[in-house]
């Protein structure tokens, strides 16, 4: 993974080497962060193109330090980092039960933008999906709103989502196809319908021209890099089955289009002859069962006074929840939200990182959200609880102990501004984002003395020595 990390083609953006500061630098040096998926049999890597401990920082609002905090000195954009999709051990034992050779397939996918690096999480990155793209018959890729012909059936497949460029890369890996693939091609599945809105845009998601994940073959036994075809023959069937990029910005755009006749009227910025696109953030908050539905929230700045209304004071940002029907790139407005004060893009980022939170905590019935519905539940509303990100299931089940959380709504009641009442535990991020752990080497990075780095659901360590 570290050694053919440096490659000297830079197939997306021209990024520094791996080992720029010191040619012998230890690969355990290089930050890495790993997402093990639940059922513990694939792996995502996203190597960090820095070294040492510039990559990492605990500059964070919650009450334990976190790998997942933003870095004042890096610019999100400006984060390159190389991913790649492998498979476990425990993967290839689904392979060596049915009587194949230890050989494996990684994919990798160099030099690109790692956006989520300094997100809150880096779990809303994969999703498990039980279907997958087709591509375009001639006939169908006369429609553009599509994303693909159909959509197949499958026993074990993940989406990836990895942040850049104003959207996502998603990247359907396929874990069983070269079982399945000649009994399934004729097994398309139905596809939901189109939500409210019908974008006049067609460019919202489009998929590649070129796939962008370079295959490798390698020796599962060994580690060893199979530089011909020697080992093609004996992989598994782990493939990247589509690609597509999700383009953010492009749904926005579509958003303030359309709303310029009613929300937006009075607005110089945005006319038949102006495009006018706002300063924005945006997060992830959950992908369908199917993958068809995908939820975002969206934050843009009002700073040039966008949103005109009858109040003295327009709101100073404003924001929505929207679900996206990847398919054929319909969407629905789900909830329009303001913010009074919000006017830079580090208040927005942070108003979307806890719009986000409070949805996720809400939509996985954890903190205050576990309890019946009443009315201080309801006062409570927007209530966004501390996070932390640690592989540990020592008190995951309080995250939904009403008991504990009847306790302190009882508490908050009756509290003053003087006498707040702090929350009885950090939410787990693994209580809102279930489907995959996280392993990072941050301890290594920054010199802290550790031997292994172990997951919660997979057996699998990083070992030092």
């Amino acid at each position: 993974m570290f050694k053919n990390a440096r490659l000297t083609e830079n197939v997306h953006f021209p990024a520094p080497s791996l080992h720029s500061h010191n040619e012998y630098l230890s690969p355990a040096a290089i930050p890495i962060r790993i997402l093990l998926s639940d059922d513990g049999s694939l792996g995502v890597a996203f190597v960090h193109h820095s070294t040492g401990a510039s990559a990492w920082s605990s500059n964070n609002n919650t009450s334990r330090p976190s790998p997942f905090s933003e870095s004042p000195d890096v610019n999100e954009e400006d984060i390159l980092g190389t991913v790649v999709i492998f498979e476990t051990p425990k993967g290839r034992n689904n392979f060596l039960s049915l009587g194949m050779p230890p050989p494996t397939r990684s994919f990798r996918c160099s030099n690109v933008r790692v956006g989520g690096w300094n997100s809150f999480t880096m779990r809303n990155s994969l999703w498990p999906t039980n279907k997958i793209p087709v591509q375009m018959n001639a006939s169908q890729q006369t429609n553009k709103s599509l994303l693909c012909g159909s959509f197949n059936p499958v026993i074990s497949a993940y989406m990836l989502f990895n942040d850049e460029d104003d959207g996502f890369r998603i990247t359907w890996i396929d874990q069983f196809s070269s079982h399945e693939g000649t009994q399934r091609q004729h097994n398309n599945v139905s596809i939901r319908p189109p939500h409210l809105i019908t974008p006049t845009r067609t460019d919202i998601l489009t998929p590649p021209d070129v796939q962008t994940w370079e295959m490798y073959t390698s020796n599962a036994e060994t580690g060893h890099i199979f530089t011909d075809n020697s080992g093609t023959k004996h992989t598994t069937g782990l493939t990247i089955a589509f690609e597509a990029y999700l383009r953010v910005d492009a749904l926005l755009s579509d958003i303030l289009d359309r709303r310029q006749s009613s929300l937006f009227r009075k607005s110089p910025y945005q006319n038949e002859s102006v495009r006018f696109m706002p300063d924005f953030s945006y997060n992830l908050l959950s992908v369908s069962q199917d993958g068809l539905g995908v939820l975002l929230v969206i934050v843009f700045c009002n700073r040039e006074k966008m949103m005109q209304q009858t109040t003295e004071k327009p709101p100073s940002a404003l924001g929505l929840f929207v679900n996206l029907n990847i398919y054929d790139q319909s969407y629905d407005e789900v909830k329009w939200v303001q913010h009074p004060s919000c006017n830079d893009e580090k208040s927005m980022k942070e108003w979307c990182k806890s719009l986000a939170l409070n949805w996720r905590q809400k939509e996985t019935q954890v903190g205050v959200f576990c309890l019946n519905e009443n009315d201080a539940k309801r006062r409570l509303e927007n209530w966004k609880g501390g996070t932390h990100e640690y592989n540990t299931d020592e008190d995951i089940d309080d995250d939904c102990n009403a008991t504990l959380w009847s306790s302190f709504v009882l508490n908050w009641e009756c509290a003053t501004k003087k006498n707040s009442v702090a929350a009885p535990k950090d939410v787990s991020m693994s209580s809102l984002f279930p489907f995959c752990d996280v392993v990072t080497n941050q301890a290594v990075c920054t010199g802290i003395p550790v031997t292994t780095i172990s997951s919660k659901k997979s057996p699998i360590e990083l070992v030092y020595g």
